[in-house]
């Protein structure tokens, strides 16, 4: 059934000149990314097994702030902990990161990544110290947990440097999942950090091919994933 979906959906691209970017064949979602005109979009919407057509996802992050201090003002100390798995950005080479990074891979394997960019690192050094503001404000030595394993999944986007975006040749939930699936197995990594939202908000009536996807990997592996609730960006109060 869901290669027959699938082949009705190809013979409306073909009609249009559409080029196939990369399918998810599974019967509970079956997925299609493809590059198509404006025409034929409008005549996949009158395909009977489509139930929905959107734009790839867009990573929403938003770096934070920190205060500024340099390497030599910081002390540091390390305690036992569990390894944790960042899927994000790469990670910069950081002297603060630098022995913490146990290993690095990038998804889709193969994919040749543009250089990176801030939100990993920042990401990756909260998963390493935790909420480390309190320190820098106060003066107090950051305290290391477990080593952190990067899974590269985002890249700056070249045609928007302020932007990110996934690898375009794969479907977004399965590259996560091939980054969870991989660290867990090959690393024992049981507990991953997944500090990436979508900018539109969420619409139902179902819940995202990545959200489902990430509950069944939770109960297949008896990993903990922590998503974020998403960033919500503030108007400045005009002044009265």
């Amino acid at each position: 059934e869901a290669e027959r979906r699938l082949r009705n959906i190809r013979l409306v691209m073909a009609r249009f000149n559409g080029e196939e970017l990369a399918a998810d064949v599974r019967p509970q979602f079956t997925v299609l990314r493809a590059r198509l005109s404006p025409e034929g979009v409008e005549a996949l919407l009158g395909v009977s097994v489509v139930e929905r057509v959107r734009t790839p996802p867009m990573p929403f992050i938003e770096p934070s702030d920190w205060v500024a201090r340099t390497v030599d003002d910081i002390e540091t100390d390390t305690r036992d902990g569990e390894p944790v798995g960042v899927i994000d950005d790469g990670l910069a080479d950081h002297p603060l990161l630098r022995d913490l990074i146990a290993s690095r891979r990038g998804f889709p394997v193969g994919h040749t990544f543009e250089a990176i960019g801030t939100h990993g690192t920042m990401v990756g050094g909260l998963a390493a110290y935790g909420d480390f503001e309190a320190s820098l404000r106060d003066d107090l030595p950051l305290i290391a947990g477990g080593p952190v394993h990067e899974a590269r999944v985002l890249e700056p986007d070249p045609d928007r440097p302020t932007q990110y975006r996934f690898a375009p040749e794969v479907t977004v939930h399965e590259v996560i999942e091939q980054a969870i699936q991989t660290l867990n197995a090959e690393e024992g990594v049981r507990v991953f950090n997944l500090s990436i939202a979508e900018r539109d908000a969420y619409s139902g009536p179902h819940v995202g091919l990545v959200t489902e996807r990430l509950d069944e990997l939770i109960r297949e592996l008896g990993v903990v994933v922590v998503v974020c609730a998403g960033n919500h960006a503030v108007e400045p109060l005009s002044a009265t």
